[in-house]
């Protein structure tokens, strides 16, 4: 009888020889490429693992998205939804810049302004998916990195009409682009998008009470006239900056002078719009403290958040990166 020839997964950049193994250097990318050309299958057949084999050929689907969520679940990966949603769409990006460079291949010898379309043509794309789906925090960080790894000349040409487009249209993007280094890079560099910067937040934190996501529902049908003529009024400003949903994070209270640890190292966060008196700083970092004058308009990103103030009616507001 031939003797069964056993093989290791290479994920990570690590050798794989048991389920134990996989689950510790899970990548999904590498296992993607594993059952799409049979190895992964092989592998749990010679390995024994007839449960989880068993699994992914029940699944039988062919979109990668699906493939991926199976893959995550017969394995027995704990991933956050969010995390998991963000990796998938990346995933799909990939492949998807894979087939336009291989249609950009073939267009290598037409002409060369032929050539500059097609690679616009995908900036465009990108650009649309998060038009489409403004709220949709996935597909807009998924595609503000391929932005940033493809496209980022482009992008550097097409800066200030980005701004204006997305301030008005999409403003969740705006604030993610301040998470993405290259990005926010070029956003800080030109002198039209730092002046407007300052701009993107009220800081008034009354103000914020007219807004529907910071009032309970009897509270928002009192004030929602009041609501409507203050957005006409100052909506540039006030109003649409903070429609970022459910993303938008607020800690407000009195901590009587002492730091406070609202969120822990480990985790990082982009602080938004903090009032005057109150300051903030990375968590456990002692001898640093960052006023109202370092937050507003610079968009500092911390790990960890601990925060002092003496005013109960004052709200630090920042994003989860």
């Amino acid at each position: 009888m031939a003797k069964t020839i056993k093989f290791n997964l290479i994920l990570d950049g690590h050798p794989v020889r048991n389920l134990e193994g996989l689950r510790e250097n899970f990548n999904l990318d590498d296992l993607l490429k594993y059952y799409e050309n049979g190895v992964l299958i092989k592998w749990l057949t010679v390995r024994g693992y007839h449960h989880e084999l068993s699994s992914l050929n029940a699944a039988g689907s062919q979109d990668k998205r699906e493939i991926a969520k199976q893959l995550v679940a017969t394995f027995g990966i704990k991933i956050r939804e969010d995390k998991l949603q963000e990796t998938l769409y990346c995933i799909e990006f990939y492949y998807e810049h894979i087939n336009k460079l291989k249609e950009f291949q073939k267009l290598v010898d037409h002409e060369y302004q032929t050539v500059i379309k097609t690679h616009c043509s995908g900036y465009d794309s990108f650009l649309k998916i998060m038009l489409d789906d403004p709220e949709n925090m996935a597909k807009i960080k998924s595609s503000l990195k391929y932005i940033s790894e493809n496209y980022l000349e482009i992008f550097k040409y097409h800066l200030d009409s980005f701004y204006v487009e997305f301030s008005k249209k999409a403003p969740l993007v705006i604030y993610v682009a301040l998470t993405v280094p290259k990005l926010r890079t070029s956003f800080f560099q030109s002198d039209f998008i730092k002046s407007r910067l300052n701009q993107l937040v009220n800081v008034d934190v009354e103000n914020l009470y007219f807004l529907e996501e910071y009032l309970y529902p009897e509270e928002y049908e009192e004030y929602q006239d009041e609501y409507e003529e203050y957005q006409d009024e100052d909506i540039e400003v006030s109003a649409k900056p903070f429609k970022i949903g459910k993303y938008a994070k607020t800690f407000q209270g009195d901590t009587e002078g002492y730091w406070k640890d609202i969120e822990p190292k480990g985790k990082r966060f982009m602080i938004i719009a903090m009032m005057e008196g109150n300051f903030v700083r990375r968590s456990g970092k002692n001898g640093e403290e960052l006023s109202a004058t370092d937050i507003n308009g610079q968009f500092p990103i911390l790990d960890g958040i601990d925060y002092k103030s003496n005013y109960p009616a004052h709200k630090l507001i920042y994003l989860e990166v």
